[in-house]
């Protein structure tokens, strides 16, 4: 079976590490926000790029946006792509912001930080993503709290 898409790249388009040193380093708890977007190339239909936004709430503070660029092989109708690119961005761009969190929070000698594993086909079912249109709130927002 051929893929749905073809991942072409990936670049890091904002990270923002923020340490407060006059106050303690968070260990423990920690408040993970991420979104998802997806903007389609206006001259070729057939390609995607997919912003991938992760907050690391606490101290430090992390902001970072991976940007992830992909093409269509025709494999969906055009009703289902941007939901599909969106999944299969996510899928593969998580991977990189995790790496890049854990690699950049252990560079100042304090804990690293290591964002958990997602289920994103849970994340993206059709029963959630009823859930979370219903609550009125962004299509896969999820906040995630997260033990070091």
């Amino acid at each position: 079976m051929a893929a749905a898409f073809t991942f072409d790249r990936y670049q890091i388009k904002d990270l923002v590490y923020n340490l407060d040193d006059s106050k303690e380093p968070t260990i423990g708890e920690r408040e993970i926000n991420f979104n998802i977007a997806v903007l389609t190339d206006n001259d070729n239909h057939d390609r995607f790029r997919v912003e991938l936004k992760t907050v690391v709430l606490g101290n430090p503070t992390i902001d970072l946006v991976i940007l992830g660029y992909f093409t269509s092989t025709g494999y969906y109708k055009e009703e289902e792509v941007i939901e599909s690119v969106k999944m299969v961005g996510a899928s593969i761009l998580y991977p990189y912001s995790r790496s890049i969190v854990s690699m950049i929070s252990v560079q100042d000698g304090n804990h690293g930080i290591i964002l958990p594993t997602l289920n994103l086909v849970e994340l993206f079912s059709k029963e959630n993503l009823d859930e979370v249109k219903k609550d009125g709130l962004p299509i896969a927002s999820p906040d995630i709290i997260v033990e070091e």
